[in-house]
């Protein structure tokens, strides 16, 4: 299964105020590089903890359904708040797009509609002939749980003071606050 972002968050879990606060810096003389700092800090945690904080929409893509109707879990969604469309290649090398499956919103997947059972057939051969659209993440910055975001300003302290992006990935603070919350690795 191959990922790509299609829309990233709008916000950030932290903000640029908390940042400093944080950091107790009173200058605005780096305030683009906490800014940009706040980006790496947040994507390294939902890297490590395998899910998105702020809402975000993804694409997943996979070369054909899987086999008897298997669901699809589906990276990053937990928790996943909709999937906004599924797309396929048909065996003749046709785009269609899939109405018919159910959402499990708490397990982060989708199935084929009951009634239906079975996943439709792809194109033989095919990379990448089914696309799955999807919206993940805890919503806006209040609804991300406090463990990560302090984890993200412990990332950012350790970028901000460090500036060695090496340093961030040994902070034991931050990896033992996302721990509770890191979903397994496709």
């Amino acid at each position: 299964m191959n990922l790509k972002l299609f829309s990233a968050p709008a916000t950030e879990p932290v903000t640029l105020a908390e940042a400093k606060s944080f950091l107790r810096v009173e200058t605005t003389d780096d305030d683009t590089l906490i800014t940009n700092a706040i980006v790496a800090a947040r994507t390294l945690v939902e890297q490590l903890c395998w899910r998105a904080l702020i809402t975000q929409t993804w694409e997943a893509s996979l070369d054909c359904f899987p086999d008897d109707g298997e669901p699809i879990e589906l990276p990053l969604g937990a928790p996943l708040l909709s999937v906004t469309s599924v797309s396929y290649t048909d065996e003749n090398g046709s785009p269609q797009t899939l109405t018919g499956f159910q959402q499990d919103l708490v397990g982060s997947r989708i199935a084929p509609a009951a009634a239906v059972g079975s996943w439709p057939s792809t194109q033989t051969g095919a990379l990448a002939a089914v696309v799955i659209r999807y919206v993940v993440g805890f919503g806006n910055a209040a609804a991300v749980p406090e463990p990560l975001k302090q984890a993200v300003k412990l990332f950012l302290a350790d970028l901000y003071d460090n500036r060695n992006p090496d340093v961030a990935a040994t902070n034991r603070a931050s990896l033992a606050l996302i721990g509770p919350y890191r979903l397994m690795e496709f």
